[in-house]
């Protein structure tokens, strides 16, 4: 009974949150998305069906099987558009395809020759061939959709790296929604490949349902409800150019940057910064200092590196961090802390009160208290 009223709550949420991205303005990345809640809605379906039995459990495999081993590579590619803007080419999109259309040629194939696998009772009670079928799509099924979600964690990490190198935003905890997504779904294939192993290997009865399985769905799909509707700027990262890092890495590899030019290159760098105070600007990127200074980005990254001995982040939160102790020693005690960190360039108070307390030792407030008098 639980697990009934579990598959029947996922089936609702899952064509909520695909209703919501619909009627959204919908980027490329959050298509594939979309792709994967349409998904795992027909699994809530089916999963419903196997509770309850009837005739679709005859049918609606032929596409939800296939269409289960899109699972995974549709979380990579909506990962890896929404972090680094690289699009799917034809060749890939084919590869990918492979797989969905062989599992569909297989089920017709095992429709044609096990007739058996065609009666609701038979799959419900999981009898004769239709359990060794099941057991094995779940096993390489697990596995493949597993390989792509932990593929996607590691250009996550990649991405929390590069960050640092490219952007000043404090918002820089935006993908965890995506760490979130991925780390759910690597527990649910896992969880579907522990369960076929043991009862393989035990011989125990197979059935593919059951409510830890529907408790982890549920969960992300309420997850996605949530964000979705409350948090919706979540979905709005800012993505990393990888391709023309990777041409700007090239291009000046083999260039020398010798100390002089480092110097000169940041005399520049901090006289622009003194009178234009690019970093107040919370979008500022070093893609947008490398065209304003008409220095190039590798060079520009170069220089902040070891003339400084810091990354892009820390660089600019270093001159924020400066502003906002100018701001605090005029401001009055009627002006808020959050609407300083505001002032400096800042986007979180969260944020803002950690970067200060790591470059001060004190926290905003303790530092308006001693510039003010308040603490001898």
């Amino acid at each position: 009974m639980l697990t009934t009223y579990i598959a029947a709550v996922n089936i609702a949420l899952l064509i909520l949150i695909s209703m919501l991205m619909v009627q959204d303005s919908m980027t490329r990345s959050n298509r594939y998305l979309l792709g994967f809640f349409v998904i795992m809605g027909l699994v809530a379906v089916l999963r419903f069906g196997i509770l309850v039995g009837g005739f679709i459990l005859i049918w609606l495999p032929f596409i939800v099987f296939p269409a289960a081993f899109l699972l995974g590579p549709l979380l990579y590619l909506y990962t890896r558009l929404t972090l680094f803007k690289r699009s799917t080419t034809r060749t890939e999109a084919l590869l990918l395809a492979l797989p969905p259309l062989c599992v569909f040629l297989t089920h017709c194939a095992v429709n044609i020759t096990h007739p058996e696998t065609t009666a609701p009772e038979n799959i419900q009670s999981m009898n004769g061939f239709a359990e060794i079928y099941t057991r094995s799509l779940f096993f390489l099924g697990s596995i493949y959709n597993m390989a792509f979600e932990i593929r996607a964690l590691f250009l996550l990490r990649r991405y929390r790296i590069e960050f640092l190198d490219n952007f000043s935003s404090t918002l820089r905890d935006q993908p965890g929604w995506i760490r979130t997504l991925l780390l759910m779904n690597v527990s649910l294939a896992s969880l579907y490949l522990v369960t076929t192993v043991y009862s393989w290997g035990s011989g125990s009865f197979f059935f593919p349902v059951g409510w830890p399985e529907g408790l982890i769905v549920l969960a992300l799909a309420y997850l996605a409800v949530f964000y979705y509707a409350k948090k919706p700027q979540i979905f709005a990262i800012q993505p990393i150019d990888s391709k023309s890092n990777d041409e700007n890495s090239e291009k000046y590899a083999r260039q020398n940057l010798s100390e002089s030019m480092r110097k000169e290159y940041l005399q520049k760098i901090e006289t622009y910064f003194a009178e234009e105070k690019p970093f107040l600007d919370e979008r500022v990127t070093l893609a947008g200092l490398s065209g304003v200074l008409n220095i190039p980005a590798h060079h520009l990254s170069m220089v902040i590196n070891i003339e400084k001995q810091l990354n892009f982040f820390n660089f600019i939160n270093k001159y924020r961090i400066e502003e906002a102790k100018l701001l605090l020693d005029e401001s009055r005690a009627n002006e808020t802390i959050l609407a300083i960190a505001f002032r400096a360039g800042f986007q979180s108070k969260a944020v803002f009160n950690r970067v200060f307390k790591e470059q001060t030792g004190l926290t905003p407030t303790a530092y308006r208290q001693i510039a003010s008098g308040g603490i001898r």
